[in-house]
């Protein structure tokens, strides 16, 4: 053969060699952009728990399609000591001896220089090769991939690339989950607070500050309430609203201190007078027969449900003419108070709440001119 031949031979040959090379690269970088699509999928399944474990474990079968490896593992490291685990290992017949190769590696310091390395790092341990890749993102080092070379097999620098590729998608995984988790708890904290404040607004609104009874505008509602409810019971309503007789003076006297104090007594001695006044002939607690309300200043007001005679409003009202008759004691001083009262009747004197507290008023006003 001649030399021309020869060369035009080789070259033939290195041609073919090449392409096939060319050919089997571009064949494993599709199977890796594959391979790296998927498991970016499933990172994205809103059914895949979120646990760290969890993300590792459905990580590996992935690393496996692309890098030549036998065992694989993932170190942490632990806040409280600052020691380095192995917390994750695919074949625990192989945990010993993949802890043996991590301590060296540890010892030799060659493990911290692959810690700082920005892609993975070939070690060879007695016969066996050992592949370092760091689990980073810019806020934080979370980790270190630790894999065994499968044996008469090369790691490649295409290896090294999908493998950092893969190791990458993990990590932003990783605190992806750790955001995911803070950002769950954040709003479940916000959602707390905001139905505690709703729930303060909403009992502020509805209550007054002073007495902590219910204020106008949760009585009127509460009045339309029960009006609503008749259009099927067909019971009758009573509305009393009650002034304080002169408590102006009380406050010029004593002092706003000594008021408050007698408003909020005035409050508690309503309620159990209401209470032991044995509405609708019941001896238990009555709270559901009737609703105390302090619209602001002396002014009270009464909600009487399912009354059933005018007898009964006379007991109540006698009840609670009794019971006032009793003094209050303010820094040792007795205060003796009384109060005029109005009452208006459903449906006789009115058919909606405004009426009936209009009419409710207009009762008081003659019983304080008549005194």
């Amino acid at each position: 053969m001649s030399d021309s031949n020869k060369i035009g031979l080789n070259s033939q040959t290195y041609l073919n060699e090449r392409i096939r090379h060319l050919e089997e690269t571009n064949r494993w970088h599709n199977h890796t952009l594959n391979v790296i699509s998927s498991l970016s999928s499933l990172y994205q399944k809103q059914s895949l728990p979120k646990d760290k474990d969890h993300i590792i474990r459905e990580t590996v079968p992935f690393i496996l399609q692309i890098a030549p490896l036998e065992t694989v593992g993932f170190c942490s490291f632990s806040s409280s000591n600052n020691e380095i685990d192995l917390t994750y290992i695919n074949n625990p017949l192989e945990e010993h001896s993949l802890r043996e190769d991590l301590e060296l590696l540890i010892r030799s310091d060659r493990f911290s220089w692959a810690l700082h390395s920005h892609c993975p790092q070939l070690y060879q341990l007695n016969n066996r090769t050992i592949v370092l890749a760091p689990i980073t993102t810019p806020t934080r080092i979370r980790g270190m991939f630790i894999g065994k070379v499968l044996k008469n097999s090369q790691f490649k620098g295409h290896h090294k690339k999908g493998l950092h590729a893969i190791i990458q998608n993990c990590s932003y995984a990783l605190e992806s989950r750790e955001l995911q988790i803070v950002i769950k708890g954040q709003n479940e904290h916000l959602i707390k607070s905001f139905i505690s404040q709703s729930a303060k607004i909403k009992v502020q609104n509805n209550v007054d500050n002073l007495t902590h009874l219910p204020n106008r505008g949760n009585f009127q509602l509460t009045v339309k309430q029960h009006i609503k409810h008749t259009e099927y019971t067909g019971e009758k309503l009573a509305v009393v609203s009650l002034d304080l007789d002169f408590f102006k003076r009380v406050n010029e006297s004593l002092g706003h201190d000594a008021g408050d104090h007698l408003l909020k007594a005035v409050s508690q001695r309503l309620l159990q007078s209401l209470k032991s006044s044995r509405l609708n002939n019941q001896l238990e607690d009555t709270h559901s027969a009737y609703t105390l309300s302090h619209f602001g200043g002396d002014e009270f007001c009464i909600l009487l449900t399912d009354i059933s005679n005018l007898d009964q409003l006379k007991r109540v009202m006698l009840q609670l003419s009794v019971d006032f008759s009793k003094p209050h004691t303010y820094n040792g001083k007795e205060i003796i108070q009384t109060f005029s009262a109005g009452i208006s009747l459903f449906p006789d004197n009115g058919k909606t709440a405004s009426e009936l507290l209009q009419f409710a008023n207009i009762a008081l006003d003659q019983a304080k001119k008549k005194g």
